[in-house]
C-alpha cells in the first residue's frame, strides 16, 4: 500500500476536500504535511529560533486536533504527521528518501488572497539555466560593439 502524502494549512478547506478522495479508497495510509503560515518580518526578526519553532508546533497541533475526525474512522489509517519547516520540495525529497519513490501527493491547502503557493514538486528547471539570457544579451552585445569599431 502507497502512502498518500497530504500537504494541509486549513482543517475545513482539507476536510472538505478529503472527503471526497476518503470515499473512493477508504484503506489508505497518510502522511499529512502541515504548513505552517509564514511569520511577517517583523516578527520573524524579533523572535528566537526556538520560540518560531515552538510556535509552528503549537499551530501544528492545533490544526491536527481539527483534522483528527476526519482521520478517525476504523478503515483509515493516519501514518504520521510532519510539520514543513523547509522548502516543500525539500520536504517531498526527504519523505521520498524515507518511504520510497511511490508515493501519492494530494495538495489540499486552501489558497491565500493574494499569495501564490509554492509547487510541492522540484522544478525542473536546472540552476545554471537561469544564467542563459543574461549570458545571451551580454555576448550579443559584446559581439555589436567589436563589430561597431
Amino acid at each position: 500500500m502507497t502512502p498518500t502524502v497530504v500537504f494541509v494549512n486549513d482543517a475545513e478547506h482539507a476536510q472538505a476536500m478529503l472527503q471526497p478522495v476518503m470515499a473512493q479508497a477508504p484503506d489508505r495510509r497518510w502522511v499529512v504535511v502541515v504548513c505552517t503560515p509564514r511569520l511577517t518580518r517583523r516578527i520573524g526578526k524579533f523572535s528566537s529560533q526556538q520560540s518560531r519553532a515552538q510556535w509552528r508546533a503549537q499551530w501544528a497541533q492545533r490544526l491536527l486536533e481539527q483534522l483528527t475526525p476526519v482521520f478517525a474512522s476504523p478503515t483509515q489509517s493516519l501514518l504520521e504527521t510532519v510539520v514543513a519547516e523547509a522548502p516543500l520540495p525539500t520536504v517531498v525529497q526527504r519523505l521520498h528518501e524515507r518511504l520510497g519513490p511511490s508515493l501519492q501527493m494530494f495538495d489540499a491547502r486552501k489558497p491565500r488572497l493574494g499569495a501564490t503557493l509554492e509547487s510541492p514538486e522540484r522544478q525542473t528547471q536546472p540552476q545554471a539555466k537561469r544564467w542563459l539570457t543574461p549570458i545571451a544579451v551580454s555576448s550579443g552585445m559584446s559581439l555589436v560593439l567589436a563589430l561597431a569599431d
